[in-house]
């Protein structure tokens, strides 16, 4: 296997790096990136795969960082989830869903479950923290803006 090969694809196998730490699998996968910007990791040297990794972990985090301060800021609720849950008997979960403009597959997609999985969380008005958690990352909420309860 070719390392300087943008198109091949990292095996799925923990890899022994020269400090001896393993690193965690990763997901072979073929992508397609700008010559430039596999120009310029590639003149880092050895390793400017890992790097690549490393950048796109940053950005993730610097993303739900952001959406996390966001969040501490604007805890409010909007007027049109209210509405939903007064006037058109939506479970919270639902009415957030709706708001944010999501289809059901699209939430189930987030959490690794199927359709009829989530439908039936999303109508369930008792539903577990762990599934609630999980719910509540997939619509990028905090967890308590889906305990409403205006009944």
């Amino acid at each position: 296997m070719n390392n300087n090969d943008p198109a091949t694809p990292m095996d799925a196998a923990p890899v022994q790096r020269a400090s001896g730490r393993h690193q965690t699998r990763r997901v072979a996968l073929t992508v397609r990136y700008d010559p430039e910007v596999i120009a310029a990791f590639r003149a880092t040297g050895r390793g400017w795969q890992s790097r690549m990794n490393d950048a796109l972990k940053d950005w993730l985090r610097s993303r739900a960082d952001a959406r996390t301060s966001a969040q501490d800021t604007t805890d409010r609720i909007p007027c049109q989830v209210l509405w939903l849950l007064a006037n058109s008997g939506c479970t919270p979960i639902q009415a957030w869903r709706l708001y944010l403009q999501l289809t059901q597959t699209e939430v189930a997609a987030r959490i690794g479950i199927s359709q009829a999985a989530y439908a039936r969380q999303e109508r369930n008005r008792e539903l577990g923290e762990y599934a609630r958690d999980q719910i509540a990352t997939a619509l990028g909420l905090s967890p308590d803006l889906l305990r409403i309860d205006l009944r």
